[in-house]
């Protein structure tokens, strides 16, 4: 497996430009400068922090929760979100907060907290080449209009 995370990397760093769906635990090992864990959960709710990407075209802010299977089951829209260090070559495109309430404690207590239970489930890291990091759950994109044209959108960009 390490093996693979460098071929990745160096296929990403001689220009290609790559889309990892649902990886799990290989985005830290890819780049654990920039990504320093997964948050796993199956969320509802993804808000977009930089709705003017490309990634976005012909999505609304509020589209990009409840996506659909058509089963009985949570309309999850995520799989997971990454903690992330901020960096120029980090873009995180959509967030996620895993509670709905109140944190408490001082401003540095509300931080930490807010660091366990925030992620960000779209991140794009550009190098010579980009890898756009997502945790939506693209197998809905066959029941689910949104999720299909996320997935296409983020096809789009990445070969531009």
């Amino acid at each position: 497996a390490d093996k693979d995370v460098k071929d990745i990397r160096n296929l990403i760093e001689s220009g290609s430009k790559v889309l990892l769906s649902n990886s799990g635990n290989i985005a830290p090992a890819l780049y654990p400068e920039y990504i320093r864990s997964l948050l796993k959960a199956n969320g509802e709710i993804t808000t977009m922090d930089i709705p003017e990407s490309d990634i976005f075209d012909g999505i609304e802010p509020l589209e990009t929760r409840y996506l659909n299977n058509n089963k009985r089951e949570s309309p999850s829209v995520i799989s997971g979100a990454y903690r992330i260090n901020r960096n120029p070559n980090v873009e995180a495109l959509a967030s996620f907060i895993q509670i709905h309430g109140y944190l408490s404690g001082d401003v540095n207590d509300r931080m930490k907290r807010l660091d366990q239970i925030k992620g960000f489930p779209i991140v794009k890291i550009t190098d010579k080449g980009a890898v756009l990091l997502s945790e939506i759950r693209f197998e809905k994109a066959t029941t689910d209009p949104v999720a299909a044209k996320l997935l296409v959108n983020m096809l789009i960009d990445l070969i531009k």
